[in-house]
């Protein structure tokens, strides 16, 4: 992927046209929630945003293009 160049007032400027974070990242900020929402409720409500956090994540997967649930349930099916 190329990067995008313009002028700005007679100096060059590259962008980048995709910004992806970090995996690391993700994780650092998915334990600070969970860690706040454990502070300020209880173990449940915790469990509760977790199981949003992984089911937002599976979501944005799909939406990606990067999980097929087709296949996922045809494996599904195929196991005894």
């Amino acid at each position: 992927m190329e990067p995008r160049r313009w002028s700005d007032g007679g100096s060059s400027v590259e962008e980048k046209e995709e910004r992806v974070m970090q995996p690391t990242v993700v994780g650092l900020f998915t334990g600070l929630l969970l860690g706040v929402v454990l502070v300020l409720r209880d173990f449940g409500d915790m469990l509760v945003v977790a199981l949003f956090g992984a089911a937002g994540y599976v979501v944005m997967k799909v939406v990606e293009g990067e999980l097929d649930l087709g296949e996922v349930m045809e494996r599904a099916r195929r196991r005894p």
